[in-house]
């Protein structure tokens, strides 16, 4: 999923992606593209994960998350891949390619409420999901 071109307004839109399905990608520099895992992970409530980069990814200048790291104890999905291309050049991505990795961390404790329980906008979600910014209640439509 790459996104269009065109000017992102989370308030008042819901943002539109151009939709890929291919067995490899080439991902020009400085380009961005949302993929998605194909395992299917439940996190447990003594748990909480972290998706990061291989190394060996890394080193020819692709990253596989921006911000969205961290992923909440009762969680149940696929994990969308925010990828991004800091390298000068372009750069090929297969179907199953590993490019990222879980790391897992034991909690103290169980939370009063877990991933999914407080209507969170990506509990099991499938495939690739964009952005659901426009459903936060403090980013309410503005006119």
């Amino acid at each position: 999923m790459i996104k269009t071109e065109e000017t992102l307004d989370p308030k008042n839109n819901e943002p539109k992606y151009n939709i890929i399905k291919a067995n490899a990608i080439v991902l020009p520099p400085n380009e961005f593209v949302l993929a998605t895992t194909k395992e299917w992970v439940e996190i447990p409530p003594n748990l909480c994960a972290r998706v990061e980069g291989r190394s060996s990814i890394g080193r020819i200048g692709i990253t596989v998350h921006i911000t969205a790291g961290f992923i909440d104890a009762g969680f149940k999905g696929n994990i969308t891949l925010e990828i991004k291309n800091l390298s000068p050049n372009s750069i090929i991505l297969y179907e199953d390619m590993r490019v990222a990795q879980l790391v897992f961390e034991e909690l103290n404790g169980t939370p009063k409420r877990l991933y999914g329980e407080a209507g969170n906008k990506y509990q099991n979600q499938t495939g690739v999901v964009g952005s659901l910014i426009y459903w936060d209640e403090d980013n309410k439509v503005v006119k």
